[in-house]
């Protein structure tokens, strides 16, 4: 052992490495047991139910197209280059939605002989319904039933809101159609009131459409004063008011309010308002009030 400077003897190298991988191993074991007692708390805290692994929240539902009392698995098909579109024959449970059609939706079905058999078996006046994955569901009314000659162009056209489902059957651009349009109300009329002055109307709707952009929707009616007292129809007399939501003004009314309305007449408005972000709305025309469907 040599001498060090000030008369201390020095301590061997190889006992100084000792010491320092030693204190080394004694550390990485305090960490080792920190670690594991981590390990037991969350273990023990997920065993009691404190901490729950996170639970995955599926779609709602598997998207459906519904024609009466046939249902089909709604999946999506793209338009060829030359705007035709190759329905797969043998998938008669599923109906294709044609990209892009957002406001006449637009379904192609297998000619399968249940789809070519909806001639017979679906009836004028039963409900259609699309049932989205986010629950949202698109209610219509079965307008018409047709057969012959297809054309896509015309059946794919987008400027009036509606439902088209179509069938093509053979190398013949000839199969089935099915159009299905937004319930229309039915005329309603303001009750009969005793009070002197009353206002006493009939409301009857036409068709309720639906702009190129999605952002507003227009409806056509007519009110006809059916009482003995004129009466007339200002801006704050209409409004629309969406389920769960706030009243909505409308945009613009043609032809402009106010609009008076003399014993035994009538008035036809055009009526735009901001498309609202449910599928059921209130509208409120004077005392009146009837559910729409968009």
């Amino acid at each position: 052992m040599s001498a060090m400077p000030d008369g201390k003897a020095e301590e061997p190298a190889v006992a100084s490495g000792g010491r320092w991988k030693r204190r080394a191993l004694l550390l990485l074991a305090a960490l080792a047991g920190v670690a594991g007692l981590a390990v037991l708390v969350v273990f023990g805290l997920r065993w009691t139910g404190v901490i729950k692994p996170p639970v995955p929240t599926p779609a709602c539902v598997e998207p459906v197209l519904t024609l009466g009392a046939a249902k089909f698995r709604i999946r999506s098909i793209a338009r060829a280059a030359d705007a035709s579109v190759s329905v797969p024959r043998d998938t008669p449970d599923v109906a294709y939605w044609v990209e892009g059609t957002n406001i006449n939706y637009v379904f192609a079905l297998s000619p399968s002989a249940d789809s070519l058999a909806l001639k017979d078996t679906l009836k004028v006046g039963e409900e259609a319904v699309i049932t989205w994955a986010d629950c949202m569901a698109d209610a219509y009314q079965v307008e018409a039933i047709e057969s012959g000659p297809l054309d896509l162009a015309a059946l794919t056209d987008q400027a009036t809101g509606g439902l088209t489902v179509f069938v093509q059957a053979g190398s013949a651009d000839t199969g089935l159609v099915v159009h299905a349009i937004r319930p229309v109300p039915e005329a309603v009329e303001t009750p009969a009131l005793t009070e002197e002055g009353a206002i006493q109307a009939d409301i009857a709707f036409s068709e309720t459409t639906t702009s190129a952009d999605g952002k507003t929707i227009s409806m056509g009616l007519t009110i006809t004063n059916v009482g003995a007292t004129a009466f007339a129809i200002a801006p704050g007399d209409i409004s629309l008011t969406p389920e769960g939501g706030e009243p909505l003004a409308p945009l613009s009314v043609e032809p402009a309010l106010p609009q008076g309305v003399q014993p035994g007449a009538s008035v036809a408005l055009q009526i735009t308002f901001p498309r609202p972000g449910t599928n059921v709305a209130v509208l409120k025309i004077l005392d009146t009030t009837v559910e729409q469907y968009f």
